[in-house]
């Protein structure tokens, strides 16, 4: 429940799974599954990142976003 809610608090920013993993105390690998479960179970989806310059869209890689509550 915590990861949910510290995600939430990131909306609309790129999350770090460093920043996440040191905030809830476990590895960067046990929250990437977690982050893998959740998007499996439509808790939360991939956003890939945009830029009107493809270099930067590239390097800048992915966020997770949680998913509306209408959805769920």
């Amino acid at each position: 429940m915590n990861l949910l809610r510290m995600l939430a608090y990131q909306i609309g920013n790129d999350v770090s799974y460093n920043e996440l993993s040191k905030n809830l105390g476990t590895s960067v690998k046990t929250i990437k599954r977690y982050l893998e479960i959740l998007e499996k179970a439509f808790v939360i989806f991939r956003l890939q990142a945009f830029n009107r310059n493809l270099r930067k869209e590239i390097s800048n890689g992915e966020a997770k976003k949680p998913m509306p509550q209408s959805f769920s």
